[in-house]
């Protein structure tokens, strides 16, 4: 795919980064990508050798170059990254000091970062110090918090099924809420705040509050983005499965923050399944006539947010 892209712009003037891996990023080099964003361990895989070094580095990056790109960054974790640009420079940097806990997404942002840099300088050195922090930063949630956990998809959490089931047959869970959806400016969102399994980018208004654990599990659980809510999904239906019910029959609501469009992706997938008793707002999908209001709330129980007592008060009541 990334191949066939880059062939349609050849010759329109058009930089393009491109961070995959093998024969993704190997089959693109003949279109002479602006950047390529390998790590050192796919920078490896790509020649079949071992890196050992940052020379071993520096030579393979520019290999990459011979057969192609412009400029190769190698993101390396931990140890931080190295440029090799188009006029054979080679620039490095470390990451400040502290324990690295999980490396995912470091080269992503670390990207962003450069080309922003590069686009509003078009120095490679200034762009290479964006793509990360000289020293750390402490930078907080919505709520002022400065820790997140994530990490809990479908496989996560299916994982300690048997400490979450027994949880709920002695009453140490009494119910599981559901919120998915998007997120936005508009007034009212802080009902998301005050209303605490998570999905999706509406979680950045409560994501880094401490709301403790049940069983030496959190309490508040983020699963990932929209289009994770297929994990969701199976975690609903392996636990109506061990309790021998329907998801509409477990202790179980969805809470649907809406705001953009992709969100629908979520919603009619939950009605597409069944699922009943939604509650949607702020905001209502502009979709939605009064004809199809009518009919989703006849048949689904649809209904609008109202405030997070009473909704948690009417949901939890259902349930029962």
């Amino acid at each position: 795919m990334y191949e066939r892209i880059m062939e349609r712009l050849q010759g329109k003037e058009i930089r393009i980064a491109v961070d995959a891996t093998k024969d993704l990023l190997v089959n693109v080099l003949k279109y002479h990508p602006f950047l390529i964003k390998p790590n050192n361990h796919e920078l490896g895989e790509i020649f079949g050798k071992v890196l050992e070094s940052e020379a071993d580095i520096v030579e393979y990056a520019k290999k990459l170059q011979e057969m192609g790109a412009v400029n190769v960054l190698i993101s390396m974790a931990g140890d931080g990254a190295i440029l090799v640009t188009e006029d054979g420079t080679v620039s490095s940097k470390k990451p400040p000091k502290g324990t690295v806990v999980n490396s995912v997404g470091a080269g992503d942002s670390m990207v962003a970062g450069f080309l922003a840099g590069w686009l509003n300088t078009g120095d490679y050195e200034k762009a290479l110090e964006l793509g990360g922090y000289k020293e750390d930063q402490i930078l907080t949630g919505i709520n002022g918090g400065t820790k997140v956990t994530t990490g809990f998809g479908h496989a996560a959490i299916l994982s300690h099924a048997g400490t979450v089931v027994e949880a709920v047959k002695s009453g140490a869970i009494r119910h599981f809420f559901l919120v998915a959806g998007c997120d936005g400016a508009k007034p009212g969102r802080n009902y998301y705040t005050e209303f605490v399994l998570t999905l999706a980018c509406g979680k950045f208004r409560f994501n880094d509050l401490e709301l403790g654990e049940i069983g030496g599990l959190p309490r508040l659980m983020d699963m990932g983005q929209c289009n994770d809510a297929y994990g969701a999904i199976q975690v609903a239906v392996a636990l109506a499965d061990a309790f021998g019910c329907s998801v509409n029959e477990l202790p179980l609501s969805f809470v649907l923050s809406w705001y953009e469009q992709k969100a629908v992706c979520i919603l009619l997938t939950l009605l597409h399944l069944g699922i009943k008793n939604i509650r949607l707002g702020p905001s209502l999908p502009a979709f939605l006539s009064p004809n199809i209001l009518n009919f989703l709330v006849e048949n689904y129980g649809i209904a609008p947010i109202t405030t997070p007592e009473e909704d948690i008060k009417a949901l939890m009541n259902h349930s029962k």
